[in-house]
């Protein structure tokens, strides 16, 4: 096969994902174990593009570029600042690949990533700014601003799960600090509100005793007055959030996506009369969407990254 192509790669803490682009058409996706304790990533990822693209007859000096999404602060060369999911700080992803693997190679957030996979093909398509928020275990974030992802001194730009917004919380983020907006805004603040409740003895439908923030989902949709409560809750926490990043970024739309997205418009719905009455009125007018790539946003994102950054292919890009 004569194909010239770029390489999307999506670390996550459990799988790698990998996909082979021709332009915008996926020849080939499939994805690996993360291998954390191991210490075995670099090596598994390039030796799995090997596999993928001997597999489809491309030969490793047909790749124009690889693109890789890693779950945290990043320099496009590929050095981390920190991956705490996956147990890196100041490591240099890049250039290790480059042990096993003959071709160019850009890194950034996948958060970043994704939001970027849906400039190109997906939701955001039609819009020049707009901040993709993933709402899932954590809250993940991506802000495209005139068609470019912004990315930050330390690739920090878009972590807006730890904008501060509320100083009285002593419960510890992830992070380190305590009240993030991703404390009250995701999956897992979901259920512990609803854990919570369920422990204080107010009444739900809800039969479980540590319901998924699906269950809790359901039954707020189904009027549960306990669950219609915590999602209520959570509304409140992601539109002062969403609220804040406006009147910074101004974006034409907000994307949502992750699992909790999956609630679609009602979620939407949900969270549009908090968002309104924390916005600074000089930022009406955004839109809401949902986003559309789902899984597949990660080696989108990072296969456009690639192509962006190498468009005339190994040969000739300068060092």
């Amino acid at each position: 096969m004569d194909s010239k192509v770029y390489i999307g790669v999506d670390i996550g803490g459990m799988t790698v994902k990998f996909g082979i682009f021709e332009d915008q058409k996926i020849l080939k996706q499939w994805a690996i174990p993360t291998r954390v304790k191991e210490q075995k990533i670099a090596s598994d990822i390039a030796e799995a593009i090997k596999s993928g693209c001997a597999e489809l007859e491309i030969p490793e000096e047909n790749i124009l570029g690889v693109g890789i999404g890693v779950p945290g602060n990043t320099r496009p060369d590929g050095f981390v600042y920190n991956a705490s999911n996956i147990g890196w700080k100041d490591y240099d992803l890049g250039a290790e690949i480059k042990q096993y693997l003959n071709a160019p190679i850009q890194v950034g957030n996948d958060a970043n990533l994704a939001a970027l996979a849906e400039y190109w093909v997906g939701a955001g398509k039609e819009y020049s700014s707009f901040v993709m928020l993933t709402i899932g275990t954590g809250l993940g974030g991506g802000i495209i601003n005139e068609g470019r992802i912004v990315n930050g001194m330390m690739g920090s730009g878009g972590e807006v799960g730890h904008i501060p917004v509320n100083p009285e919380e002593t419960r510890v983020c992830g992070c380190g600090k305590c009240g993030c907006l991703e404390q009250y805004t995701t999956a897992t603040a979901i259920m512990r509100m609803a854990r919570e409740a369920i422990e204080a003895g107010e009444t739900t439908c809800i039969e479980s005793k540590t319901p998924t923030a699906k269950d809790v989902l359901d039954a707020a949709k189904a009027g549960d007055a306990m669950a219609v409560k915590v999602m209520d809750q959570f509304a409140d926490r992601m539109g002062q959030g969403m609220a804040i990043i406006a009147a910074v970024m101004n974006p034409e739309a907000f994307l949502l996506g992750g699992g909790v997205s999956k609630a679609g418009d009602y979620l939407l719905d949900l969270i549009r009369p908090y968002y309104n009455k924390y916005l600074f009125k000089g930022c009406v007018g955004a839109d809401f969407r949902i986003a559309v790539l789902e899984n597949d946003a990660g080696i989108i994102g990072a296969a456009k990254l690639a192509m962006d950054a190498f468009p005339v292919g190994w040969d000739n890009v300068a060092e």
